[in-house]
């Protein structure tokens, strides 16, 4: 992978991952759900922070973020599955790529349906996305990334909203001392 050669040049970030779902939204054209509806009828927003995320810029508008750890951040276990994660944002199409535990690329793009093969262990589950936005802000020391689209992942049907900010290493610690990072 091309951003592995400049990894020794990468910026270290943290990087905050805030996920809202609704199950049971209907059709993949669920237009009747706006963007940014955080209503009683979501659920809960399930935050990540991820730290000692490696961030590479390759150029204008080509980002990557690289990542390692437990496919679920909440498990003690020292045995617990690994997994590598690559976020890859060029130009508005955002790229996500996992390997380990689970191996899964997919492609999100405001407008655009993508389809994908998410495999973990003896699992393989079809993957169907319809982006409705994606919104990607980058400055040079943090930056925002929104997408809202419809997820079927074979035939589970949901609408998620994802939130990625990221900051370069001391700069959200700070943020969070002067009481929030909003």
């Amino acid at each position: 992978m091309e951003a592995s050669r400049h990894l020794q040049a990468a910026d270290r970030v943290v990087l905050e991952w805030t996920r809202w779902t609704r199950s049971g939204v209907g059709e993949m054209d669920t237009a009747n759900v706006e963007a940014n509806d955080k209503t009683e009828s979501s659920e809960a927003a399930e935050t990540e922070l991820w730290r000692n995320v490696h961030w590479v810029r390759q150029g204008e508008r080509d980002d990557w973020f690289i990542y390692e750890g437990k496919d679920d951040p909440h498990n003690r276990d020292e045995l617990a599955n690994e997994i590598k994660t690559v976020l890859h944002v060029k130009g508005n199409v955002l790229t996500w790529i996992r390997r380990g535990a689970a191996e899964w690329r997919h492609q999100f793009e405001a407008g655009k349906q993508f389809t994908s093969i998410l495999q973990t262990g003896p699992l393989t589950l079809d993957v169907m996305t319809d982006t409705h936005s994606l919104d990607v802000s980058m400055a040079s020391d943090q930056g925002l990334i929104k997408m809202d689209y419809s997820l079927n992942l074979s035939g589970e049907l949901q609408r998620v909203q994802t939130q990625i900010r990221f900051f370069k290493e001391g700069l959200y610690e700070h943020q969070e001392s002067l009481g929030g990072r909003g």
